[in-house]
């Protein structure tokens, strides 16, 4: 077979030749194109996934985000809660301390 196409090409001379190593750089060129198609294909499927996992994960993180900022308003609130009790406490050391003053005094 080899042989054959070794004595056609002997035939055509140069021009068959030329005609041939167009033929054969074409090949050369689709199989590159093919190659790139196939690698670009194989991209966009592998991004798609993940901006998939992407969006999930966002999703996943605005519902901690959500539940994080109601437990730190809880917390601020008990917070403010908790200070209150205790300048009420203070006061009421405060006004012990003036009526103790007050009994020593008389």
């Amino acid at each position: 077979m080899h042989r054959l196409h070794t004595q056609i090409m002997a035939v055509g001379g140069s021009r068959m030749q030329t005609q041939q190593a167009r033929v054969d750089a074409i090949c050369s060129e689709v199989d590159a194109s093919q190659a790139a198609i196939t690698k670009a294909t194989v991209a966009i499927k592998t991004n798609g996934r993940n901006l998939k996992k992407c969006s999930e994960k966002i999703a996943s993180l605005e519902g901690e985000l959500t539940d994080t900022e109601c437990k730190r308003e809880e917390a601020k609130a008990q917070m403010s809660a908790l200070e209150d009790e205790a300048k009420e406490v203070m006061e009421k050391q405060e006004k012990s301390k003036v009526s103790a003053v007050s009994v020593c005094m008389y």
